[in-house]
């Protein structure tokens, strides 16, 4: 047995049996919710996955939601995915090769669209339903305090089943083709408009640039060099995709171009995915839904208003925090933003953070320094 991965919502294990049999074994942490309830949701989702929509998903080989077994701990046991992690591979890949992946990528997106459900939430077996008044209650209480979305765009509300990471270390790869799709354990019926998210490989947020500039090959700076190449290349991408969607999947691309559709999402994720001390991306939509709010052709007033005194304060937590997400983008793939790191790279973070805290008790003071030292004191616990 080799300790695998650990994140904050799993601890995950590879088991070599005798016979030469690989399975993976996952144990998810107290904070994913109700263990038990949120692994039978995962089983009977890989289930549907797999054999009504054909999508490639590791099969489940046991799971247990509860404690009193021979591990002592709730746990679900899976095949291994075939292949090797994109995310891994995806840089040594040439550009044909990546076409063919994104063509499969919107494969997938067009599977997991195909098939309304006539609720939202986790995906369970029948048998596993439990009835609750209280529940019920509670959702017409929210269905009725939004009839506009649902009276004048059904198309958007349709139920579909909805995984919110395609990120490309959760897809697996052999032979130019997606073998696997991983982590399944949050997806859930999702409102149409819900689906509105390009994978993000393919994401493309910068300046979109098809062709090398004239004055490429002349280029000295190596690191720059490559730089504009990878830009093009991820231009290049973006675009395909989109042309791969409208040629084999409209009905995404016509959700791309709904007005404000991003915003849409954002806010239902952000609303409903809130931690304590991070409203500023929630609080970020609403602003954007008030100042947009004649896109949306409601033909009502918008329900939301800032003040000025409240942008003012909003747009300087907005600069505090952009700054914070820059730092932790240029730790990407070396240690996250909760903190995980590899045990490969743990002494170099360690040997990093001691010295950020070192060159920050030379450079603050006042009350940044009281603020500083307060909120570093962890780094020197590090050892």
């Amino acid at each position: 047995m080799v300790k695998h991965a650990e994140g904050g919502f799993n601890k995950v294990f590879r088991l070599s049996m005798d016979n030469g049999a690989v399975l993976i074994a996952r144990i998810p942490t107290p904070i994913v919710g109700p263990i038990s309830r949120v692994l039978a949701s995962e089983v009977a989702t890989i289930d549907f996955v797999r054999n009504v929509l054909d999508i490639p998903v590791p099969k489940v080989i046991a799971w247990d939601g509860e404690t009193a077994n021979a591990a002592g701990c709730e746990l679900i046991l899976m095949e291994e995915a075939r292949g090797k992690q994109l995310g891994v591979i995806w840089a040594e890949m040439e550009l044909d090769e990546k076409f063919k992946i994104v063509e499969e990528v919107v494969a997938v997106q067009k599977k997991l669209q195909s098939v309304t459900f006539s609720r939202y939430g986790s995906l369970h077996y029948k048998s596993d339903h439990k009835s609750d008044a209280a529940g019920y209650s509670a959702s017409i209480d929210i269905r009725g305090s939004l009839p506009l979305s649902a009276k004048t765009q059904p198309v958007l509300n349709r139920g579909t089943l909805f995984h919110w990471d395609l990120r490309a270390p959760n897809f697996f790869i052999e032979d130019g083709h997606i073998t696997s799709l991983i982590d399944w354990q949050d997806a859930w019926i999702a409102p149409l408009f819900m689906q509105e998210r390009r994978p993000q490989l393919l994401e493309d947020d910068g300046e979109m640039v098809l062709r090398l500039p004239d004055y490429f090959e002349t280029m000295e700076d190596k690191a720059e060099k490559a730089k504009v190449q990878a830009q093009v290349e991820k231009s290049i991408l973006s675009w395909y995709y989109h042309r791969v969607v409208r040629e084999r999947f409209p009905a995404l691309q016509d959700l791309f171009d709904l007005p404000l559709t991003r915003i849409r999402r954002e806010t239902v994720l952000f609303a409903s995915d809130i931690w304590e001390g991070e409203t500023l991306p929630l609080r970020a939509c609403l602003y954007q839904l008030q100042m947009q709010w004649d896109k949306l052709n409601t033909g009502i007033p918008c329900p939301i208003h800032f003040s000025s005194q409240e942008i003012e304060a909003h747009e300087q937590a907005s600069t505090d925090w952009n700054e914070k997400a820059e730092f932790w983008a240029s730790l990407s793939g070396f240690v996250s933003p909760d903190g995980y790191t590899s045990h490969g790279d743990y002494e170099d973070a360690r040997k990093l953070f001691k010295e950020l805290r070192e060159k920050g008790l030379q450079i603050f003071s006042g009350k940044e320094l009281a603020d500083f030292v307060d909120q570093s004191k962890w780094m020197e616990q590090l050892r």
